[in-house]
């Protein structure tokens, strides 16, 4: 990252100092040990969300009713239901997106993209870049395997020729997801070091606060993502397109109608990125000792 004054610093950043080739190895495991945290604290909260957004049934009330009802006829194993297939994307997921963006932003060091954007206050290319490269790589490998979470969430059933539908709303999530994300993360590791250095609170700061405000958004495309990857949207209607689910939503309920589950998705991001980032900063801390 940077200082206020521009130059290059890595105290507090995702990125350390290294070659490319170390800070993509480096982030690669730590994404693993994230995502394998961050699925296990946040599971039961993804569930709730993923049923307000797409299963019939759920449509209305507020996230202590989706509980009670899950609870009453699934019991709390149907709060992990699907855990699996998010585990394996988590972990693959968050390996991937860290890498994809640790590995360019190292390797731009030194060239124009190091310089900043004019009239940002410090931003460099290199930062959106890198969340774009992030973006790209996590949608691939996130898809199919977010596709068999909603379905096995919501009780539907999915055929293998359909494993990368809903690409296109998942990419634009993660896109806004990850983007915003690194852009945040840099503004807060140049202007407030004291926060995004302190041994606890920042580790819970970066994964908790800021992964939550970049959650928030972004979390109309997330609302339309759930619904597309459905074999059926709440109304029961199949194959729809994103578009005009979208015009559907804001029809009937409003633009909050594209908000709908957020109270449980900012508990799990809360909680699940918080404790991520922290198993994260932990591990990139021993690392960089080797």
């Amino acid at each position: 990252m940077s200082g206020a004054n521009g130059k290059a610093e890595a105290k507090g950043s995702i990125v350390g100092g290294g070659s490319a080739m170390r800070e993509f190895m480096t982030a690669q495991a730590c994404g693993v040990a994230y995502g394998a945290s961050y699925t296990l604290v946040s599971h039961p909260f993804d569930t709730i969300k993923t049923k307000m957004q797409a299963q019939a049934g759920f449509s209305s009330g507020g996230t202590m009713s989706a509980i009670r009802t899950v609870m009453a006829k699934e019991g709390f194993g149907g709060l992990w239901k699907g855990l699996w297939p998010p585990m394996v994307g988590s972990i693959l997921s968050r390996s991937v997106c860290f890498s994809a963006y640790a590995g360019p932003y190292a390797a731009m060091k030194g060239t124009p993209m190091e310089q900043e954007i004019p009239g940002t206050g410090g931003l460099q290319w290199r930062v959106l870049a890198g969340g774009l490269t992030s973006a790209l790589a996590r949608t691939v490998f996130e898809t199919p395997l977010e596709l068999i979470k909603v379905r096995k969430q919501t009780g539907q059933t999915f055929r293998w020729n359909e494993l990368f539908k809903g690409s296109a709303t998942t990419f634009l999530r993660t896109w806004g997801l990850m983007g915003s994300f690194f852009v945040m993360l840099d503004y807060s590791a140049r202007y407030i070091p004291e926060v995004i250095n302190a041994p606890l609170a920042g580790p819970f700061f970066k994964g908790g606060v800021i992964a939550t405000a970049a959650w928030w958004l972004c979390w109309p495309f997330e609302t339309i993502k759930s619904q597309v990857q459905a074999a059926q949207s709440v109304k029961g209607q199949a194959d729809v397109g994103w578009m005009k689910l979208a015009r559907d939503i804001i029809h009937e309920k409003g633009i909050v109608g594209l908000y709908r589950g957020i109270a449980p998705g900012t508990y799990r991001s809360l909680l699940g990125n918080g404790v991520g980032m922290l198993i994260f900063t932990k591990l990139q801390e021993e690392l960089n000792k080797i």
